[in-house]
């Protein structure tokens, strides 16, 4: 078992040594078939849906290109192509800032840094990019790209609770800061998000978080899966998406719904388990027993500010009007 892992791992480096010398004309070749990016908050299951994209053999996938954080594997080479975001938070992009933003967006979508993607074949078609750090920029992508989007959401709560399991960093700071939510937030809703962040509990800071990264992408996305019905009812969901976007190897996807992410390190032993296991149950249930009443009154105050009508904190499955199998 030492030895396969020691081949497999000498493997993916010489590979990777490959894709960072050979030209990108020879390792990849554009389909007429759209790129995709997948948009979703962290811990929202952006890591499953891109590895369900890239099942297709055409496709190669990027992890977080916009990841400018301490801990952001690729960080030292990302921020030399694009501007220090707070946060690492790209809202809203200002003029000066278009055109290297421009660049090192057709880079990625047209092969030219092959070493910031997973081990692939090649050559390769199509790329996916899993984007968690720019939520708000999803119709942007579209119109200036003509890639496809999916927006991933997952219900707030356990998000929130992962994301502060994990000791990450809140962002609602500068989403607050931005020009774009100081003109789409009425008074009362940036002051009530002012005192969350001064007074708030850090569950209620969470949820906030949650709020304001999926806030715009909620209103304008052009195609919405839900965490939630992608692991309940897998086989409807994946047959609409590899339609919509035109993919293959739907039963390569069927079986990968069953196998823990690559992010899985910030899952619990138990939760891993759960998902081989096959228990969707318990993956959409667990976070309940961790709110008090309290909390729950609190947390549907905070969606209730911000008219989210998608979840609210009682019923850990979305509202049927946003379940796309229902519309199919």
């Amino acid at each position: 078992m030492a030895l396969y892992s020691f081949l497999v791992r000498g493997k993916n480096l010489f590979k990777k040594f490959l894709y960072a010398y050979l030209p990108s004309s020879i390792t990849y070749k554009q389909s007429k078939k759209s790129n995709i990016a997948v948009f979703s908050s962290r811990r929202g299951g952006s890591t499953l849906m891109a590895e369900l994209v890239s099942c297709d053999p055409d496709f190669r996938y990027i992890d977080q290109p916009f990841d400018i954080t301490p801990l952001g594997i690729n960080r030292n080479f990302i921020i030399k192509h694009v501007p220090n975001k707070y946060l690492s938070q790209f809202i809203e992009i200002e003029d000066s800032e278009s055109e290297q933003i421009n660049t090192y967006v057709s880079g990625l979508f047209s092969g030219k840094y092959p070493f910031l993607s997973k081990p692939h074949k090649w050559p390769v078609k199509r790329s996916v990019l899993k984007i968690c750090n720019a939520l708000p920029l999803i119709n942007w992508f579209e119109e200036n790209f003509g890639c496809q989007t999916i927006f991933l959401i997952r219900h707030p709560v356990p998000q929130a609770l992962s994301v502060i399991k994990n000791h990450w960093i809140f962002t609602s700071e500068a989403y607050l800061k931005s020009k774009l939510y100081s003109s789409i937030l009425t008074s009362v809703q940036l002051d009530f998000a002012h005192r969350i962040i001064e007074q708030g509990s850090l569950l209620e800071k969470g949820i906030l978080n949650w709020v304001l990264e999926n806030y715009v992408p909620l209103k304008n996305s052009k195609f919405l899966v839900t965490y939630e019905e992608l692991v309940t009812n897998p086989i409807d969901v994946l047959n609409i998406i590899t339609n919509k976007f035109d993919l293959s190897n739907i039963e390569q996807m069927v079986k990968r719904m069953n196998k823990p992410s690559a992010s899985k390190k910030f899952s619990d032993i138990e939760t891993n388990q759960e998902i081989q296991n096959g228990n969707q149950s318990f993956l959409l249930n667990k976070w309940k027993k961790d709110i008090s009443i309290e909390e729950s009154t609190k947390i549907q105050e905070i969606l209730t500010m911000y008219a989210i009508d998608i979840y609210n904190v009682s019923d850990v499955f979305p509202q049927h009007q946003y379940l796309i199998a229902a519309k199919s």
